[in-house]
């Protein structure tokens, strides 16, 4: 069973704080796809390990994002070293298979039904962290850190996507810490959340997205993220990507995420999308300074659009910290 847990921001919001706090470690039982264990701070996780904040974490009136400190594979684990090669890399190709507690250089091809990968680390040397192939659903990607090298693999470090979906396969990513790609994750069906998404990869051409919406998918929920666009101007796109350029984008609940970044920190998925929920987020001015992203806050916004909804969010610093974001 998977526990959620939305938390409702507080009626007035203050200024935000950063604190400086000591890692620690309990104890991991390797090889458990259960999956979940106590937060330390409000009640939900993922994986066996809880930990204290660690330096720069955000909060705001003591509520907390995803940081560092929080997500990621779980400090002190032993890990296995697996090494996979670049055209093929790991491939998961058994249903139910468990992925727990692996150091891998190299990148995962799922080709299986509710596979879970937890509680590793995952050095990309390809296109992707995390392939998930069309026509499988189920998986779970669960306490992680998945990043790249920049100047291997076949396009020299531009490192397209930590995870990518190839179909609209149901899947759940939460409490990993991705960096280093041009997307972080992309999604068309599934749950995103808790996750540290940041320092993306800068490279001629791209455009880059902590997260991706596809068209296509049957749901997306975006709950309690930390998304961070800090690529230079000329490669950067936004901190979420709900695609206007795909189709028709329906049923996205995005809520309680920090967002920075981007050229517009959000797209709203344009004039045909239906049921876009954005509720209850905080917008940075941490990147980009005074709109959050260098070319303004949120664009292909349809506020008149059958469900879609634009309530609660605000602006977690800068200048006007506190008052609510407008699309």
């Amino acid at each position: 069973m998977v526990m959620k847990c939305v938390q409702t921001r507080p009626s007035a919001w203050r200024s935000i704080a950063l604190f400086v706090l000591t890692a620690s470690t309990a104890s991991v039982h390797a090889g458990s796809n259960d999956g979940h264990a106590p937060h330390p701070l409000h009640g939900i996780g993922t994986g066996a390990a809880v930990r204290a904040p660690q330096a720069d974490t955000i909060f705001l009136d003591g509520f907390e994002w995803p940081n560092a400190g929080t997500t990621g594979a779980p400090r002190g684990l032993a890990l296995t070293n697996q090494s996979a090669p670049m055209n093929t890399g790991l491939v998961i190709a058994v249903d139910n298979t468990v992925v727990d507690a692996i150091n891998l250089s190299g990148w995962i091809d799922v080709q299986a039904n509710n596979v879970v990968i937890q509680n590793s680390i995952i050095t990309s040397n390809n296109w992707w962290g995390i392939k998930y192939e069309s026509g499988y659903t189920g998986l779970k990607v669960v306490r992680n850190t998945i990043t790249s090298v920049a100047g291997l693999g076949p396009d020299n470090g531009g490192y397209d996507y930590g995870v990518s979906p190839l179909g609209n396969g149901s899947m759940e990513v939460a409490y990993n810490d991705i960096s280093g790609f041009k997307d972080a994750v992309d999604v068309a069906t599934g749950n995103v959340h808790d996750n540290y998404m940041h320092d993306l990869s800068q490279f001629t051409g791209a455009h880059t997205q902590d997260v991706y919406v596809w068209c296509g998918g049957s749901g997306v929920t975006l709950l309690h993220n930390t998304m961070l666009n800090q690529t230079a101007q000329v490669y950067s796109t936004a901190a979420l990507y709900v695609a206007p350029d795909c189709g028709s984008q329906n049923n996205v609940t995005v809520q309680n995420n920090w967002l920075a970044g981007g050229s517009l920190v959000l797209y709203g998925g344009g004039s045909t999308a239906t049921d876009i929920r954005v509720l209850d987020n905080a917008f940075s001015t941490a990147i980009w300074s005074p709109d959050g992203g260098f070319n303004g806050t949120v664009g292909y916004w349809s506020g008149g659009n059958s469900g879609n909804v634009w309530s609660g969010n605000f602006w977690g610093d800068g200048p006007n910290v506190g008052q609510p974001v407008t699309p």
